[in-house]
């Protein structure tokens, strides 16, 4: 596996995180006193990888603060040199402006005041000198840090799922499943939308999961609940049938059996994502559930993952929780509860720092204000977030998809452009119907698209092309009327019995 291009892709990856840490250890060694001890490890960096400007910068720095400017002014240098000779460029503005500052002694140059940050430089610091780079803790670590980063933000999430398929190709090269599963199943970040963010990558942890559930004891319980959790979770929205559905029971059934309460949390998600999924086999393509399904089960499990992540002091599975009933009570019509739990989740978030929690929880503000009339200006601000939050399974596409759905409640012509992302197949035959199609085009239009994903909007996709038959007059369309989608938290259809779009109200 480790000789597969994408591994060595992704152990590069893994590489470049690893001097990433470095500089920032270094950084966080400086910034509480600690120049001279820093300047030799910097300097054995420099030869090592001349071509990382931070390092220059890092070391320029710890010169200056061992009080040898003229050192300092040397390392700037034989930085420019070294830049220019190797890759034909001129220093960073940030290089150029260390120079200049070292020049004038600007007063910032000088450490900060030591404060309770240094504690994580200190811990990095004496983790870096404990332990040898192969060692395997090493690697467990590194993949639970990957956990930890991918809560903070956007550029957390995108670097830890970056980086996480090649500490998992790393931990194959031991040829120790337990490692492997281990360095696998630590990754329990909370999943809350059913399109996945990257499904090729998402494809492989499927895969390598799989690999190591056939190469694991039967008596390794716990292990084997955390890789079924990670195949239901990862394979959410995928047509992967009745394999991430037995997965799902199976992981819930053994973190129950095994009283492990974060166990029991990760195969929660695994059941949510997975309770959108269609049944294989199933008459008319309905959604299959993974448990007690629709938006009434979705709650009660909600509510469970609340209570038992709450009791445990799981903070981002509480959070989820709350997420997740936040959006059923909007199925159920209970837009008054749902406030109730975003307003909660909003409140773990703030004290806990999970920044990507306001996505949501603004999203789904946006369509109760829209479906009270407010049309399309409560989604500006849910649209101003998406930018940079990391969630391309989430984001992609779901501007368009809103102000359509707005349009189409207000019985106003929808625009005709915008970028629909994955969702162009169901909207295009509305569309069409629209703009003048006739019967016989939009019926091919709706033959093309495929059955919907099981996820979180299936019921507007279906919704769409059910809106698309009715404008040219087709019999039979069939279908749900009434608000539908609205379980999704972001967007909701209004179906009329018969006749053209109407709009909806949340109280």
């Amino acid at each position: 596996m480790a000789a597969a291009p994408w591994a060595r892709a992704e152990a590069a990856r893994l590489e470049s995180l690893r001097l990433h840490v470095v500089e920032r250890a270094a950084g966080a060694l400086l910034a509480r006193g600690g120049a001279a001890r820093a300047v030799p490890d910097l300097e054995e960096f420099v030869a090592t990888h001349p071509a990382r400007e931070e390092g220059w910068r890092l070391l320029a720095l710890a010169l200056y603060r061992s009080g040898r400017q003229a050192d300092a002014l040397s390392a700037l240098r034989r930085a420019r040199r070294t830049l220019d000779v190797r890759l034909g460029v001129e220093p960073g503005a940030r290089l150029s402006r260390l120079e200049q500052d070292i020049l004038r002694q600007a007063p910032h140059l000088d450490p900060a005041p030591e404060g309770g940050g240094q504690v994580w430089a200190r811990a990095a610091e004496a983790y870096t000198r404990a332990l040898p780079v192969a060692d395997r803790s090493r690697l467990r670590t590194a993949a639970a840090l990957m956990r930890d980063v991918a809560v903070t933000g956007g550029e957390g999430l995108s670097t830890a799922r970056e980086h996480r398929l090649a500490a998992v190709a790393e931990a194959r090269r031991y040829g120790d499943a337990e490692l492997t599963a281990r360095v696998i199943g630590v990754y329990d970040v909370p999943a809350l939308w059913t399109r996945s963010d990257d499904p090729v990558r998402a494809a492989r942890l499927v895969a390598a999961a799989e690999d190591v559930l056939r190469e694991l004891p039967p008596e390794r319980e716990a292990e084997r609940a955390r890789l079924l959790a990670t195949v239901a979770v990862e394979s959410r929205g995928a047509a992967a049938g009745a394999r991430s559905l037995r997965a799902a029971r199976e992981a819930e059934a053994l973190a129950r059996r095994l009283g492990d309460p974060g166990l029991l949390a990760f195969a929660l998600n695994g059941a949510f994502v997975q309770s959108f999924a269609r049944a294989p086999g199933g008459a008319g393509g309905g959604p299959g559930r993974a448990r007690a399904g629709g938006d009434a089960g979705r709650d009660a499990l909600g509510a469970e993952l609340v209570a038992v992540a709450g009791a445990a002091g799981l903070v981002p599975h509480e959070v989820l929780g709350l997420l997740v009933r936040t959006q059923a009570r909007c199925g159920l019509g209970d837009f008054a509860g749902a406030e109730e739990c975003a307003a909660a989740a909003d409140a773990l978030a703030a004290r806990h720092e999970l920044p990507l929690v306001r996505v949501f929880t603004t999203w789904f503000r946006a369509l109760r204000a829209s479906l009270s009339g407010g049309g399309w200006e409560p989604y500006e601000e849910a649209v101003a977030l998406l930018p940079g939050c990391g969630m391309p399974g989430f984001a992609t596409g779901l501007p368009a998809l809103a102000r359509l759905t707005v349009a189409l409640r207000s019985g106003q012509q929808p625009a005709g452009k915008g970028d629909f992302g994955p969702y162009e197949p169901w909207v295009r035959p509305l569309l069409d119907a629209y703009g003048g199609a006739g019967r016989a085009e939009v019926a091919r239009a709706v033959a093309a698209a495929p059955e919907p994903p099981g996820d979180h909007l299936t019921e507007v996709l279906r919704g769409l092309t059910a809106l698309a038959r009715q404008l040219v007059g087709e019999a039979g369309s069939g279908g749900p009327t009434g608000l539908v989608g609205a379980g999704s938290g972001v967007v909701a259809l209004e179906i009329p019995a018969a006749g053209g779009p109407r709009g909806g109200r949340a109280h």
